[in-house]
């Protein structure tokens, strides 16, 4: 399962990306800082929502993929026939 949290890991990423490319568009054609600094601040959290909607749905995405890949190629049990302490760990001292 995903963390919650590369959600919000992806929504951050795509405000802050959003933010700097807004800003770098309002300096490069001449407007006002205060305006361009308004715009993108606008921009950040529109980008902000965008990126968790993107995030929950890749999350969503990989959760679906794992619980599949999971049902489809089941981990074996191992049934071991050796007791506790008669393994190679012991024999070189490295046991609990």
């Amino acid at each position: 399962m995903v963390p919650k949290r590369a959600s919000s890991v992806v929504a951050a990423a795509c405000g802050m990306a959003t933010f700097a490319l807004a800003v770098g568009a309002g300096l490069a054609v001449g407007n006002e800082p205060v305006g361009v600094m308004m715009r993108a601040l606008v921009a950040m959290f529109f980008g902000y929502i965008v990126g968790l909607v993107l995030g929950a749905v890749g999350a969503r995405a990989i959760d679906e993929h794992v619980e599949e890949h999971e049902a489809s190629k089941p981990v074996p049990e191992i049934e071991s026939d050796a007791e506790p302490g008669s393994g190679r760990d012991d024999q070189m001292g490295l046991a609990a």
